[in-house]
């Protein structure tokens, strides 16, 4: 074996902990494992099966049919799974780097499950004992749980996602309308326009990409 593949498949085996011990709920960015590749800073390249939790905010990894988190990123440059790239950012989080028409932007994804309600016997879905949702109106973001008491409870998904642009070399974060306007003195208005005849909504992860691309755009 390549002198650096061995020392690249070693730093990988040592940095990953058994994920299942940690017994903590995963929201996957990704529907299923997919082929990727680690990029070490000494260049060596270590293709694995990546996913990443959006929950917790860890990069996950198949070892032997068991799921593993990559630990100690400090020897990691970039994680490429699919079409997407990672930076490490912090001891187990990282950013997804998407390079965009204007610019480029970090996003940090931090997705949760909401408990909505529990489902009725008429297909509906009922919030304590008093509000009453049609569960086809939900249905699309939903996801349904069953527990051992036949008991179906309904999930939606909560979007907390950060947004990151650089500037002079350091990162900038917006996460709600307010921060972002923040980020773009003097173009407040256009901004805000284009908010309203876009419908953009920061629930919306590809939303607010379009939007911090036009961001971007108006004032290179």
């Amino acid at each position: 074996m390549n002198k650096f593949l061995l020392l690249a498949s070693i730093l990988l085996c040592l940095s990953l902990v058994n994920a299942q011990a940690q017994n903590r709920q995963r929201i996957y960015l990704f529907e299923k494992y997919t082929k990727g590749m680690v990029l070490l800073k000494n260049k060596a390249r270590v293709p694995t099966s990546l996913n990443y939790d959006t929950a917790n905010g860890n990069m996950m990894y198949i070892d032997n049919g068991k799921e593993m988190i990559l630990e100690g990123v400090q020897g990691i440059d970039t994680v490429y799974i699919e079409t997407a790239k990672f930076i490490p950012s912090g001891q187990h989080d990282f950013l997804e780097m998407m390079d965009l028409k204007n610019g480029t932007i970090f996003i940090n994804w931090k997705l949760k499950k909401l408990l909505v309600g529990k489902k009725g016997a008429y297909g509906q879905v009922i919030q304590g004992n008093v509000e009453v949702m049609d569960v086809n109106v939900i249905k699309q973001q939903a996801g349904i749980a069953r527990r051992e008491d036949n008991v179906v409870d309904v999930y939606t998904q909560l979007n907390e996602n950060e947004y990151y642009l650089l500037r002079n070399g350091k990162f900038v974060k917006c996460r709600n309308e307010k921060s972002l306007l923040k980020l773009f003195p003097g173009k407040e208005e256009l901004i805000k326009k284009y908010i309203s005849k876009h419908q953009s909504s920061f629930n919306n992860t590809h939303s607010i990409i379009e939007l911090l691309d036009y961001c971007m755009g108006i004032t290179n």
